[in-house]
């Protein structure tokens, strides 16, 4: 009996070890992500668009937030946003979406940790993309020319059920922002907390310092 009782005190004790040293290194690994204290970190869900209008969610890293008081008659002129979503459709302040930012991105793989320095010589800007304005129920989807981001195309794939399953594809973009500093991001999904699709949801981190860091 006094066997059996050290042996299952040994596998209790051996599964606290194995679980505190996978706390910790999670401790770590969050330690590790977060040691540049010009780094600004966060996640946020975005509002969701109106269907079939040029209705565009913008948001700033600087504030950590979406940014009221833009539309689709004054984006260009604006300064304070970085990047802005419609439904699965993306652009930032630059190229034909801006009068004076100079922002960008690209494709930067799937590993958010792995990417720790921005390369400003592959930043992408602005042209056109479509945007759905409406349905011909004979001829299909009325599309619309507006300035975008192809570099968004896939970010988030839709199926032909209804109503469509959709699936992030896990890639981090680096962000050059309005006033040319850099960020990444990584979106993870296309719905809130309440499962309502149509929702942005990303997590980033944010260089204040100006620099090339992203880590």
């Amino acid at each position: 009996m006094m066997k059996k009782s050290f042996l299952v005190l040994g596998f209790i004790a051996l599964g606290f070890s194995l679980v505190f040293s996978s706390c910790k290194k999670d401790d770590e690994k969050k330690k590790e992500e977060n040691t540049n204290p010009t780094i600004k970190t966060g996640e946020i869900t975005l509002s969701k668009t109106e269907l079939y209008k040029d209705d565009w969610v913008y948001f700033s890293f600087e504030s950590g937030a979406e940014v009221s008081g833009v539309d689709s008659n004054n984006y260009k002129d604006q300064p304070n946003w970085d990047i802005a979503f419609h439904s699965r459709l993306g652009r930032t302040n630059s190229g034909y979406s801006t009068n004076n930012g100079i922002g960008g991105i690209y494709e930067a793989g799937t590993d958010f940790a792995a990417v720790e320095v921005a390369d400003n010589n592959a930043i992408i800007t602005d042209s056109i993309v479509k945007l759905i304005s409406g349905i011909d129920y004979v001829t299909g989807p009325i599309y619309k020319n507006v300035p975008g981001n192809i570099t968004f195309d896939g970010a988030i794939d839709a199926d032909n059920s209804h109503p469509p399953i959709y699936t992030v594809n896990d890639m981090v973009y680096v962000i050059k922002t309005a006033n040319g500093k850099y960020a990444k991001i990584q979106i993870f999904d296309f719905s809130d907390d309440q499962g309502e699709s149509g929702h942005i949801v990303f997590k980033y981190a944010y260089q204040t310092d100006g620099s090339l860091k992203l880590k």
